[in-house]
Formats: C-alpha cells, structure tokens, sequence
C-alpha cells in the first residue's frame, strides 16, 4: 500500500455519547461498550484489517493519490485508521451534522461534508472515488430511498472502483423480528421496521431512521441492479454481512453477478 511507507497519526478520541446514542447503539447496553476506548478501537481495526484482506482478495490496492469515502462516517471510526497510508484522500460524510462537526473538530486529516437525506453529494464529481465504506448505512437507509442512493453512489464511483457495504444478516433477523414479521419478511424478501417499533434499534429509535432487514435473493436484486456483486460475505453473531459491489471498468456495461 502505497509504497509500504506508513505515517504516524494520533488515534484520535473514542466517539462520545451522543454520537454513539446516534451510530451504534443497537441496544442500551451497547453504549458503554462503544464508548470504550478498548472495544471501539479494537473493533474498527477488526473491521478495517477484514476489508483490507478482502479487497486484496478482489485484486484492489490502494494506491497513492486515491480518493476514499467513509458514506455514513459517524465518527469516523474507520477512516481515521487510513490516515497512516500517505497520499490517499480521504473524505467522510454523514446526514446528521453532529457527526460531521466532531469529526471536523476531533479527527483531522480528512475532508468532511454532510450529506441530505436524498441524493446528490454536491462535493462528488462523476467517476472521482476509487473506494467507498458504507458501514452500518443502509442497514437504515429506507428501501423507498435504497435505489437512488446506489445509483448515487455509482455516479461517483470509477470503474472498476469498489464499494464495501454491510446489511443485516440472519442473526439480525432471528433476534429481532418477531412471528408475524418473519412470515412477512419471507414472502416479500425484507422488513422494514419503522423507528417507533418496540425492537427497534436504539440508534434509530434516537435518531428517527428504520432498521432495514432483506433477504439474500432481495440484497441482490436490489444491489444487483446497480453494481457488480463481486462477493457477500455472511459473517457471524451481531456482525453485518459484508457486501463487495464494483463499478464495471466499461460504463456501459450491464451489472453482473460473480456470485452464485
């Protein structure tokens, strides 16, 4: 990466409260554990050092001068981990301003935007990233919304670049929805829960969003339709599916799945 050098950058602080109440918190308890220095940074680097080996699997490297996104970067608890790698330029954005003004204020070395509900990022030209980060993001973008924020995220994408994307999994759905929603969630391929729903997540009962829970054959419909789904990678309990999307290198080539 990058020629191999490496540069030394300050961690930065763990997130505070309000923003862990705003990004992380699925449950009560979960704010304690992600407000711990301990296992916030330890599980950012557990993430990061995963995508990493991922993309290497893929044929991606990071290089000098590329332009990477945090899409929903919260506190920037990944992008700050890239600030080792020289001459990469690194952006994050989030719709909540809080988020955006303590990243400004506490994570320096990035450009920081925020981002509206819908579609467009005014600061993005066509074709101008090469890696995008979209963790814990459309686990909550609703499904009416799903659509134009993929193909947003294709305009700004070159080709061939890549986007890592998490979705809720099975264990997700197993611990969160009850009989009834199940049974809806089979025969339509998602659930939508809406923020004022008794299991909702803490984060987005706080912060008005749904929890967006979607079957396999949904996922790739969905992201499908837009991207080349180069791998999904089911994880284990109370960890997100890792989603490898690619812009195809010729534009006006037609999406297509390598996996089976």
């Amino acid at each position: 990466m990058a020629g191999g050098r490496v540069v030394r950058a300050d961690i930065g602080p763990v997130q505070s409260r309000e923003l862990a109440l705003a990004t992380s918190s699925m449950r009560d308890k979960d704010i304690a554990r992600m407000t711990d220095a301990d296992i916030y940074f330890t599980s950012a680097y557990r993430w990061m050092r995963f995508s990493l080996k991922t993309l290497k699997e893929v044929g991606f490297q990071l290089r000098a001068g590329d332009t990477v996104l945090e899409f929903g970067c919260g506190s920037a608890r990944l992008l700050r981990l890239l600030r080792s790698v020289p001459d990469l330029h690194l952006i994050g954005t989030d719709m909540n301003p809080v988020c955006v003004d303590w990243c400004r204020e506490n994570i320096p070395g990035a450009d920081y935007y925020r981002n509206e509900k819908t579609p467009p990022l005014a600061f993005a030209q066509d074709k101008s990233i090469d890696l995008i980060f979209a963790c814990s993001v459309f686990t909550h973008i609703s499904l009416d919304l799903q659509k134009s924020w993929l193909r947003e995220l294709y305009r700004i994408l070159r080709p061939g670049g890549i986007f890592l994307c998490t979705v809720l999994g099975r264990s997700y759905v197993e611990n969160m929805l009850g009989d009834s929603e199940l049974e809806g969630f089979k025969r339509n391929g998602y659930f939508q829960m809406r923020p004022d729903h008794h299991r909702v997540s803490l984060s987005s009962r706080q912060t008005g969003q749904d929890d967006i829970f979607q079957t396999r054959d949904h996922i790739f419909e969905s992201f499908g339709s837009v991207f080349h789904i180069i791998k999904y990678l089911e994880r284990g309990v109370r960890l997100q599916n890792l989603l490898v999307l690619q812009r195809p290198e010729h534009t006006h080539a037609h999406p297509r799945n390598s996996v089976s």
